[in-house]
């Protein structure tokens, strides 16, 4: 019976201290044996361990930083797997700016200052309003809902904007999200993509 380090083949971080005396383990490959003195120093350390590929020896000094691998001993920048995670970051906040032109684009629309609903269901009745206001056929003292003053009187002249103005909303919506997807896509930093702030330039 022994003790083992049993590590990752691929990160060579070391997975499980086995102490074979104490305990049956499942088979396994990847595995180190150690004297009483390596148990003593590194399987009771708990720190991160990493196994020289070359001379099977151990490593306890710590990665540099993000996205180093370990090639004959030696931390070595992986520049691939830097390359894979920054288009995977840039996916989630390209995505992240998509979902929040969705919400805004459903959110209102502005005509004379005022906020009125932009989600489909609105969307549908004001086709219609936008056709009577075009031919003067909205009711004298038809109240409409707004989200920012409430029930306002709807005249001809506002209903015939809503479609056009839904039109406009959407086109500069779509224009100020591809902005800024053309901005991160730009960025070659990992953190200034997960800093990059996308907040500016949707509604007046």
């Amino acid at each position: 019976m022994a003790k083992y380090a049993y590590y990752d083949p691929e990160s060579f971080i070391v997975l499980d201290w086995m102490d074979t005396d104490l305990y049956n383990y499942p088979e396994r490959g990847s595995l180190i044996e150690l004297n009483d003195q390596q148990w003593q120093e590194y399987a009771n350390s708990n720190k991160c361990v990493w196994i020289n590929s070359e001379t099977k020896s151990f490593i306890t000094a710590q990665p540099p930083g993000h996205f180093y691998k370990l090639e004959k001993g030696e931390w070595v920048f992986d520049e691939n797997h830097m390359l894979l995670a920054l288009v995977e970051i840039k996916k989630s906040k390209i995505q992240q700016i998509k979902t929040h032109r969705n919400e805004v684009t459903a959110d209102y629309i502005i005509i004379d200052g005022n906020h009125f609903h932009s989600d489909a269901n609105s969307r549908i009745q004001q086709l219609s309003l936008t056709r009577m206001g075009q031919a003067k056929q909205i009711p004298e003292g038809l109240m409409w809902q707004t989200k920012n003053n409430g029930l306002i009187a709807l005249t001809n002249d506002i209903a015939a904007q809503f479609e056009s103005v839904t039109m406009d909303h959407d086109m500069r919506l779509f224009a100020n999200a591809q902005q800024h997807i053309a901005a991160v896509e730009a960025l070659e930093d990992i953190q200034a993509v997960m800093e990059y702030d996308y907040s500016t330039g949707w509604q007046p």
